[in-house]
């Protein structure tokens, strides 16, 4: 119980720290994103397939942003590329 709840915090930090760097629009935005990642990964029924679809769509232009945005933080910060590779 006690390492779940420490893993939580663990997780709302980091996400609370990469909305403040600008990487995420929002830190519940992205506890939502997961549970559908959960949905996508777990979720057999057959009956949510056309729900999991279209949350996925949706969502799908908001990731690539992300990432996008997460590969300019990177490279502005030169955590990546020759001299990241010294450290």
């Amino acid at each position: 119980m006690v390492e779940h709840l420490k893993e939580l915090l663990t997780d709302q930090l980091a996400l609370m720290r990469a909305e403040a760097r600008g990487l995420i629009s929002s830190a519940e935005r992205w506890r939502e994103l997961r549970l559908l990642r959960k949905a996508i990964a777990h979720d057999y029924l057959i009956e949510s397939v056309d729900r999991v679809l279209r949350e996925s769509l949706t969502a799908a232009p908001e990731l690539i942003e992300t990432a996008e945005c997460v590969g300019r933080y990177v490279h502005a910060k030169g955590y990546c590329g020759e001299s990241s590779q010294a450290h």
